[in-house]
């Protein structure tokens, strides 16, 4: 379906991008200015600039360590119109060293709502929570987003 390609295309692809590239500039853009970020597990609820100023933090402190991360996405369902898209699912967020060495690994339940706006998808709320997820059950939670290598 061309909505969610677009989608894929305007909000996952360059997520994952730019935690590849540790990219905050890249991650910034695609989220709306004025974002609702909701973190269930610390009880907060973020809004605009101080989450966009966090995410500047979180991928300088990785660079700093010369930490290298990715992050993926098993979408487990969408609903949507002409503006909003509504999707849940699970994110696997991976650092390692330059070695390759694996740091950490960490599954998350996410909910994000996107609203189209100037013909581009963007992230207006998100929310997510910790899961006892593994690597398999995530694999068969729902479509799977993935940078190709």
């Amino acid at each position: 379906m061309e909505l969610l390609e677009n989608v894929k295309k305007d909000v996952w692809l360059p997520f994952m991008q730019s935690y590849k590239d540790l990219d905050a500039e890249k991650l910034q853009a695609i989220h709306d200015k004025d974002i609702m970020r909701i973190s269930v597990d610390s009880n907060k609820i973020y809004g605009g600039q101080i989450y966009l100023q966090e995410l500047h933090g979180f991928f300088a402190m990785l660079r700093q360590k010369k930490e290298k991360a990715e992050i993926i996405f098993s979408i487990g369902s969408t609903a949507f119109n002409a503006n909003y898209v509504y999707q849940t699912g699970f994110y696997r967020f991976k650092a390692t060293n330059t070695d390759g060495l694996v740091l950490m690994t960490n599954y998350r339940e996410f909910m994000v709502v996107l609203q189209k706006q100037d013909g581009v998808w963007k992230i207006t709320q998100d929310m997510d929570r910790r899961s006892n997820l593994d690597e398999e059950s995530f694999r068969k939670s729902g479509t799977i987003y993935e940078l190709k290598p």
